[in-house]
This record gives structure tokens, C-alpha cells and sequence, in this order.
């Protein structure tokens, strides 16, 4: 990701900043999944009832579409959530 999607997420969440670092190759790595569970957890969800996978799409493409993975030609994906 690039220096202007960085300062977005900095500005938009300014605590985001401790989930994004720059990698080696100068470009800026963000951990999605863990900004979205401290977005919900923020908003009042219970910490312990927050389940982040784990699960890379880019990583696992043959099983979810990755805009990444099949570097832009792709089709869409859904997130779930379910409140108890």
C-alpha cells in the first residue's frame, strides 16, 4: 500500500498507526484484521467474542477471490458478522 492509503487510515483512526509499519521495500504493510477487531472492541464489542481467522485470501485464492492474488482480475467477496 502506498504513503496516501497510510494517511488516510492515520488520519481517519490515528491509533491504526500501531497495526501499520513499512516493509523493507518501502511500500506500507496494514494488519486489516487486527483495526477491524480494535474498531469493533472500540464500538462496545465484547474482546473475547471477536474471532479474527487468520486466513489470507491472497494467500489462499484457489479458495477466495484476491484482488492481489489474482492481481486485479477477480470477482467479489462478503464478510459475515453476527451480533448475539
Amino acid at each position: 500500500m502506498g504513503k496516501d492509503v497510510y494517511g488516510e487510515f492515520v488520519e481517519k483512526l490515528p491509533w491504526s498507526a500501531d497495526f501499520i509499519k513499512k516493509t523493507s521495500s518501502c511500500k506500507w504493510h496494514i494488519n486489516l484484521q487486527e483495526i477491524i477487531k480494535n474498531t469493533l472492541v472500540r464500538d462496545g464489542a465484547d474482546e473475547d467474542k471477536v474471532f479474527v481467522s487468520g486466513i489470507c485470501t491472497k494467500c489462499n485464492n484457489e479458495t477466495f477471490f484476491s484482488y492481489r492474488g489474482d492481481k486485479g482480475s477477480t470477482g467479489s467477496l462478503a464478510a459475515i458478522i453476527q451480533l448475539l
